[in-house]
């Protein structure tokens, strides 16, 4: 079944349950233009970017690999908050932490990064759109948190 179609079926079905629920409970169901163009960003980069790049590249990527390929977001969210002004830095303790799990990471992901690198360009394109994935998870998880983060995050996003 085609990546897309598969996510969208299930998101489709998973939001129709959850309308009819929040609408049984008598909850609001729409929202201030903003809010929803907000929220539709933060779908389409969570949802549309991170599940379904996942979903794609585990045509060819076992979930194993995939799983650890995945474990880049942390370096994401702390590159990304980093460059945010008024990021945090990352302690050095930190940055030892992470290179550590990196180097562990890199040493279980070796052996078929090195089947990729031998020609397996399939495999090659998968991590690629697995990494690309976790980019976008991470900018909307970083967009659904605190409002001056996320207003800061659009606006690089937005280049404005």
């Amino acid at each position: 079944m085609p990546a897309l179609l598969l996510a969208g079926t299930r998101f489709t079905i998973a939001g129709v349950i959850l309308l009819g629920w929040c609408r049984w409970r008598g909850l609001r169901l729409s929202w201030p233009a903003p809010t929803m163009l907000r929220l539709g960003l933060i779908g389409l980069l969570l949802l549309g970017g991170g599940n379904v790049g996942l979903i794609y590249a585990e045509k060819s990527v076992p979930s194993g690999l995939a799983s650890l390929v995945l474990a880049v977001v942390p370096l994401y969210v702390a590159l990304i908050e980093m460059l945010l002004p008024g990021g945090e830095p990352l302690p050095a303790r930190g940055w030892l932490g992470m290179a550590l799990g990196f180097v562990g990471l890199g040493a279980l992901v070796w052996p078929s990064l090195r089947t990729g690198l031998a020609g397996d360009r399939t495999l090659l394109i998968a991590l690629g759109v697995l990494l690309a994935g976790g980019f976008s998870w991470t900018v909307g998880s970083i967009l659904s948190g605190d409002p001056s983060c996320r207003r800061t995050a659009l606006s690089r996003l937005l280049g404005r």
